[in-house]
Order: C-alpha cells, then sequence, then structure tokens
C-alpha cells in the first residue's frame, strides 16, 4: 500500500516537469551565465535572496557552487555590481559555513531577517566550470538529466562505480524494481538534503548498476542500500530512477552523509566497516579496563594503597 500512495504521489509531483524543492538554489540577474548569477534560495513555496554581509564568506561561496553542481568558487560580489538586486523576501542573512565540504547551504547556519529588509546586499557567485562529479570516486552519486541543463534537487539518480576494481568506472542508473520512498530518502541524504520529495522512473539508455536496492530510514549512505559486488541489469529501459529531494529545516539536525563519507570499496561490503569499527571501540574499552584493574592490583592506584595502608594497620 505505501509503495502504491508513493508512486501516485511521485506521478502528480512530476507531470509536467520537475518541481521546485525546499532549498533550491539557482543563479539570477540581468548577466547571469550557467556558472555566475545572484543567489536565489527557494523556500516556503518563494524565491528569495541571500543577503552579503559580514558572515558570507569563501565557505558559504563554496557551498552554494557545491550545491549547484560546480567542484569550487572563484569569488562572490554584491549582485548589484553586475547582476542587479533582486526581489521579493531576503531568505538568508549571517551565513556561516563551517567548512569547504558542506554540500547544502542550509546546513549552514543563518538568520531570518525581517521581511522589510532591502536588497542592497544580495549575494552573487562565480563558480568554476568544473563539476563535482568531474573527479568521482566509487559510491558517488549524482542528480542528473535535468531539462534546464541546470543541477538541481529534482532528475535521474546515477551512481559511479567501477568495474570491479577501485579505479575507474563510469556513471549508472537505479532500477525502480522493489525501490521505494527509504530509497530515495538514503539519496538524497547522502547529497545533503534531508529527504525525499517523492520518486518515480523515465526512459534511459545509461549503463544500469543497480537493479535493486533496500534501504531503512536511518540511511544516510546510499551505498548500504545494496551490494556493489553483485549489481545486476535486469532492468527495462523505462525503469531508471528518477528521485526528488527537498530540505525540511526541522530535520536538519538527523543524519546525512556526503559523497566523500560514502565511497565505495571493491571487495569490502558495508557492514564490515561497522563491525570493524565496533571491533574496535570494543578492543579500546577493554584495554582501559584491564589497565585500571591492573594499576590496582599492583598497587600503583592510589586509592588502592591508601586503603592496603589502612588494612596494615588496623593489623598490627
Amino acid at each position: 500500500m505505501a509503495t502504491v500512495f508513493f508512486a501516485v504521489f511521485a506521478a502528480l509531483l512530476w507531470s509536467g516537469g520537475f518541481a521546485q524543492n525546499n532549498g533550491d538554489l539557482r543563479l539570477a540577474g540581468s548577466e547571469t551565465t550557467s556558472t555566475q548569477g545572484r543567489v536565489e534560495i527557494f523556500l516556503n513555496g518563494e524565491w528569495g535572496t541571500i543577503s552579503l554581509d559580514n558572515s558570507f564568506d569563501s565557505f558559504a561561496a563554496n557551498t552554494v557552487c557545491r550545491q549547484l553542481g560546480y567542484y569550487t568558487w572563484l569569488r562572490f560580489e554584491n549582485a548589484s555590481v553586475t547582476f542587479g538586486t533582486g526581489t521579493g523576501r531576503i531568505w538568508l542573512s549571517s551565513v556561516d559555513c563551517l567548512n569547504l565540504e558542506t554540500d547544502h547551504i542550509l546546513r549552514c547556519g543563518y538568520s531570518n531577517p525581517p521581511s522589510n529588509d532591502t536588497h542592497q546586499l544580495d549575494v552573487a557567485v562565480y563558480c568554476e566550470t568544473d563539476r563535482v562529479w568531474d573527479y568521482p570516486s566509487n559510491g558517488y552519486i549524482r542528480i542528473a538529466d535535468q531539462p534546464t541543463g541546470d543541477y538541481t534537487s529534482a532528475g535521474v539518480l546515477e551512481v559511479y562505480l567501477g568495474d570491479g576494481t577501485n579505479v575507474g568506472g563510469s556513471w549508472g542508473i537505479v532500477c525502480t524494481d522493489y525501490f521505494e520512498i527509504w530509497d530515495a530518502t538514503s539519496a538524497c541524504r547522502q547529497l545533503g538534503y534531508t529527504g525525499a520529495a517523492g520518486y518515480s522512473s523515465q526512459t534511459s539508455d545509461e549503463q544500469v548498476w543497480i537493479d535493486t536496492v533496500y534501504c531503512y530510514y536511518n540511511h544516510s549512505c546510499f551505498r548500504a542500500c545494496y551490494d556493489f559486488t553483485d549489481h545486476m541489469t535486469y532492468c527495462d529501459d523505462d525503469q531508471a530512477v528518477t528521485i526528488s529531494c527537498t530540505f525540511n529545516v526541522g530535520d536538519a539536525g538527523l543524519p546525512y552523509g556526503t559523497n566523500d563519507d560514502c565511497l565505495f570499496f571493491y571487495g569490502i561490503p558495508y557492514w564490515v566497516f561497522a563491525l570493524v569499527g565496533a571491533l574496535v571501540l570494543f578492543l579500546f574499552v577493554c584495554g582501559v579496563v584491564c589497565c585500571i584493574v591492573a594499576c590496582c592490583t599492583l598497587s600503583i592506584c592510589p586509592l588502592a594503597a591508601s586503603r592496603r595502608q589502612h588494612h596494615y594497620q588496623v593489623i598490627q
């Protein structure tokens, strides 16, 4: 029943093209190109701008470019210099990103300015032409094949895999067989979003890398949902998975991953990493406990030594 519901929901959501989702970015303005322009964000059903104040820095500019699918930033400036000021709401101010690896602007700290603020400090960015996926590793995912050519939160889900080694490889699609909303949610979380607005399918002639996917609610890496070492290709041409990702501010504290966090190494299943991590933690705790016991047994522990001395005096 749940599968039928989400399939119907996705069909409605995607009818007539790709929908805008909460947290989407775009570049706008009079001299805008695909890599430069005034930064606008879609929140609460309305496009608005981001303020250029003392908090907006290279980390914030890089986050904007990465969310738009570019490898890094070149520079940022007041939008009025080249692209003109925006209209409508100013959605974000005091944007404070902690590092260069953040993939979504709403993962950064920010505040919401008053609705009557002016647009004199709208920010514009310039991004490199290199794409994030120009330097992929096994386990990377991306949203591809948007009708507009821009990188947005909705499109065909593609996975980068090699041919059984950890070098080389190509992008391929995921088949809709057994694909459900939790699978789409895990993929969206790996890309920095909080969840999926829906999923559907379309025709594609790309290589089919993954035929069967099983995810759970708490997965933040799509690689945990299937076995890379046994990818099947029993998939019809019209069964390429398309996903639509969104960012719910209330869910910002939920676990999420990045492409670099979710790499895959052939021959080592995902559960092995979890097992090794648990074993290391167990051995560490055991080591600490053993050191304490040995310390006190050998009377090196001050408390144990004082108790032994007191006991000796009482006997005397």
